[in-house]
């Protein structure tokens, strides 16, 4: 039986379960100074509880608020061009067919492509970098679309009962402050779980999420499956969870090139997908630089056999073969690198008009092996650019000798 309350008020609130930290609508009542939240779409007996008295500090009533707020909007195909790096969307994860589960995630990276109208309807065809902030892939990259996202909903709940249960959550711990209880340090945890585990009163075959039904369960494998094209992408394992990370630079990129695109290029043909970044570049330059991040040690070393490969040249449709500059390791992460990773308005106006005559700025990247004539020009290429990147390195040792020279013959100074 689904819960009675559920189904005579409206599910007009999404509610951040703290069982699995995914998102969930609800409908709330107040039952004295208690306050019921209903799961729609559940039995009654999944219903939460919690009472005005399980709050000891007015920091845990902040954290619990937190986890309510407006009934996010499912994002249409037309709005893909309102999606910006950076942007906060509420996201689907399935790690099976039938459990779909919405947790936070920001958008890293947007690669728009042409849509597709078959049938007399639009269908967006972009694909989205997801950086997850809850859930299972917490700390994750994935591809998406635009089916796969909803839009967060800014603003303040249009709710009586919310407010008035924090009303009254706020006197009661007011009041024991007044009595001096020493337990009202932002030290002192609320008992915020009901006795029995939420998920574990559930039947396992009647297992649910917001929008969809099912389990879930850990990914074996590591592989998101974009649910539009079949496409599965692996990750470079637990991203963001180790201390250790490495970073690969690049050289010679064509400037058109999406971090999105080098990303799929990297995952096609060695099944890893690393953080890519692309750095913005000044308008007299011919070429762009990046740099790709992982975690694993592993994944470094078969990368980089990949990317520096003398029996074979990345090179762009252009002909840039791709220069491998060297590598880092830190014992921590590299942070955003200033948002390098984000796409620049030129990239944004470049895929806009992806398939026009003429554009040429936007590039592929594919694989030349030994023994063919694209990669004898390839490698010309290549080494035209090591030369190249030689002879600045002699530039910058000339520059910083001139300046120590200059340092040492300038007359002291002293204070007096």
């Amino acid at each position: 039986m689904c819960s009675a309350g559920a189904d005579a008020i409206s599910c007009s609130i999404e509610f951040r379960c703290l069982d699995d930290d995914a998102w969930y609508n609800v409908a709330v009542k107040l039952e004295g100074d208690a306050l019921r939240i209903m799961y729609c779409g559940f039995a009654v007996e999944h219903d939460n509880v919690f009472s005005a008295n399980d709050f000891r500090s007015l920091s845990d009533l902040s954290d619990f608020e937190a986890r309510f707020r407006p009934l996010s909007r499912q994002l249409q195909d037309c709005e893909c061009r309102k999606v910006d790096p950076g942007m906060a969307v509420c996201a689907s994860y399935s790690s099976r067919i039938d459990d779909v589960r919405f947790y936070d995630a920001l958008v890293e990276g947007v690669d728009y492509l042409e849509h597709s109208y078959a049938n007399g309807e639009e269908e967006c065809l972009c694909n989205f970098i997801l950086f997850w902030q809850h859930g299972p892939k917490h700390g994750n990259l994935t591809i998406a679309s635009i089916a796969d996202m909803c839009q967060i909903q800014a603003g303040k709940i249009n709710d009586t009962v919310l407010p008035t249960f924090f009303k009254r959550v706020r006197e009661k711990i007011q009041a024991r402050m007044n009595k001096g209880d020493s337990c009202q340090k932002d030290d002192c945890s609320p008992n915020l779980k009901p006795k029995l585990s939420f998920f574990q009163r559930m039947d396992q075959e009647t297992r649910r999420a917001k929008r969809s039904c099912g389990t879930v369960e850990p990914c074996k494998d590591l592989q998101i499956l974009s649910p539009r094209k079949g496409e599965a992408i692996e990750q470079d394992t637990d991203f963001g969870g180790m201390k250790h990370q490495y970073m690969i630079l690049l050289e010679n990129l064509d400037k058109g090139l999406s971090p999105v695109k080098l990303a799929k290029f990297l995952h096609g043909q060695t099944s890893i997908l690393p953080r890519v970044y692309i750095f913005p570049t000044l308008s007299d330059e011919s070429y762009a630089r990046g740099a790709v991040v992982l975690n694993c040690g592993k994944n470094l070393d078969r990368l980089c056999g990949f990317l520096d490969n003398p029996h074979h040249v990345i090179v762009s449709s252009q002909g840039r073969p791709l220069v491998v500059t060297g590598k880092v390791a830190r014992l921590d992460t590299f942070g955003t690198l200033a948002g390098a990773m984000v796409l620049d308005i030129d990239n944004k106006l470049c895929n806009e008009n992806d398939g026009g005559v003429g554009v040429s700025v936007c590039s592929e990247l594919k694989v030349v092996s030994v023994g063919t004539i694209d990669y004898s020009i390839a490698k010309q290429r290549k080494e035209l650019f090591r030369e190249f990147l030689s002879h600045q390195r002699r530039l910058h040792q000339r520059l910083a000798l001139e300046e120590s020279k200059i340092y040492c013959s300038a007359p002291l100074q002293y204070k007096l």
